[in-house]
């Protein structure tokens, strides 16, 4: 705990030193002037995000038993916050959703859910940065360009690894293991054939057409809802982003928030965006202004708001 304060110290500082290189007295002002109107806007809609997240979640996990909507959302906003604070993009919640999910699912079952939860989520943003990148190649700077072929080079080989991973048995049983001793961190599991149990829900879940079809749907949605709260928070400043701006931003900042980093890839995102509105014509302060709202709403309002749901539920 002390480590991750530390390290969420540091990347506020980065995020200041930011501040001030792109002009703290500019931004300031821009925020003081920005439409509270449009602002509570692009709030609803990352509170959208993760009532669809959750939504997915409930859809996957029906062929095995039905979890409450209250307890998908809260295994979402917890695992979303570990996530946010781990330095390793999307690996740090899953363990704890395992857990979660254990009172509703044997430790094998659950695990299978959430590992189709989490595949599902990947598989949909390497398509939608596929599509972008595919409709608007002929319009991206070539600093960006590289951006977006390291992030195929990387992804299609994550994307091997799993295929390898769910046909190899070998590789599956010593995966299973690392992650059980990671579920150890919160309680002893016991010693039972996770590999085989887990292959088994994953197949029978993986073949429910009509969940995954649901599933999708919702990570798609999640998208727009994602692509939407952009626009609103530059709207909210006087600007009017075009929609292929938008767009190709948002797959930008997925990139950049998957780069090993501070917890939440504080600074690196912050910095990263704001150079690339610049390169598609935003003024300096605009581009950080939105920038710094934008991960507000995205970042630290989630830890807030997970922060206060854990002080209310109990520490437990």
């Amino acid at each position: 705990m002390l480590k991750t304060s530390a390290l969420l110290a540091l990347g506020a500082a980065i995020i200041f030193a930011i501040a001030g290189y792109f002009g703290f007295p500019e931004i300031a002002r821009s925020v003081a002037n920005a439409s509270p109107v449009y602002i509570a806007g692009a709030i609803i809609l990352q509170a959208a995000t993760l009532l669809l997240l959750a939504a997915r979640l409930v859809i996957i996990s029906r062929p095995q038993g039905c979890i409450g909507f209250f307890t998908a959302f809260k295994v979402t906003m917890y695992g979303m916050v570990m996530n946010l604070l781990t330095p390793v993009a999307k690996i740090g919640g899953e363990p704890l959703k395992i857990y979660m999910l254990r009172r509703n699912f044997q430790t094998s079952r659950a695990s299978a859910i959430v590992s189709l939860d989490t595949m599902t989520e990947i598989v949909a943003s390497f398509a939608a940065v596929l599509l972008i990148f595919l409709i608007f190649i002929k319009f991206l700077p070539g600093a960006l360009f590289a951006y977006f072929i390291v992030f195929f080079a990387v992804a299609i080989a994550a994307l091997a690894f799993v295929f390898k991973l769910f046909t190899d048995f070998s590789w599956l049983n010593s995966f299973i293991g690392w992650f059980t001793g990671k579920i150890s961190k919160y309680k002893k599991v016991s010693n039972i054939d996770y590999a085989r149990a887990f292959q088994t829900t994953f197949s029978s879940l993986i073949k429910q057409k009509r969940a995954m079809a649901g599933a999708f749907s919702l990570s798609f949605a999640v998208k727009i809802a994602e692509f939407a709260r952009m626009w609103l928070v530059f709207l909210a400043l006087g600007t009017v982003l075009p929609l292929d701006v938008v767009l190709i931003l948002w797959a930008v900042l997925l990139i950049l928030s998957m780069v090993p980093w501070l917890p939440g890839g504080l600074g690196l995102v912050e910095f990263g965006g704001i150079s690339a509105f610049i390169m598609f014509g935003v003024p300096s302060s605009i581009a950080a202004s939105g920038m710094l709202i934008d991960r507000f709403i995205s970042f630290w309002l989630i830890l807030i708001a997970g922060a206060v749901l854990l002080g209310v539920r109990g520490k437990k």
